[in-house]
């Protein structure tokens, strides 16, 4: 099955469709000539309690709204959240190498602090 992609915007809730059914077939997705899938290393701050939420996600806009819909159960009762810091990666792996720089190391740790000016 191929898939037909005009619209990067109209990417992402594909990309989420296939990698739910990930123990399916693969499916082949054809994008936009010289598009690409970006993931994106989020910092999130609540205005609830303070605290700093990292994570990484394909859709960054989706993911912002779900957090701040309470369809995340992490963060369910901590909303509302504001943006307070990205990077992007070209793959899965990447981003979620620097996700576990920032969450288990003290040097990650100090330099998202200064990244995001806390």
């Amino acid at each position: 099955m191929v898939f037909v992609v005009e619209d990067l915007d109209e990417f992402a809730p594909i990309a989420q469709w296939i990698e739910q059914r990930s123990s399916e077939p693969k499916m082949r997705v054809r994008l936009p000539l010289g598009a690409q899938i970006m993931y994106t290393l989020y910092v999130l701050r609540s205005l609830k309690d303070g605290k700093l939420y990292i994570g990484v996600t394909n859709n960054f806009k989706r993911r912002y709204q779900e957090h701040n819909d309470g369809k995340s159960k992490s963060t369910r009762y901590r909303k509302p959240f504001r943006f307070v810091y990205k990077e992007e990666y070209k793959t899965r792996s990447e981003a979620m190498k620097r996700e576990w720089f920032f969450k288990n190391t003290t040097e990650g740790n100090k330099l998202m602090r200064v990244l995001i000016k806390d």
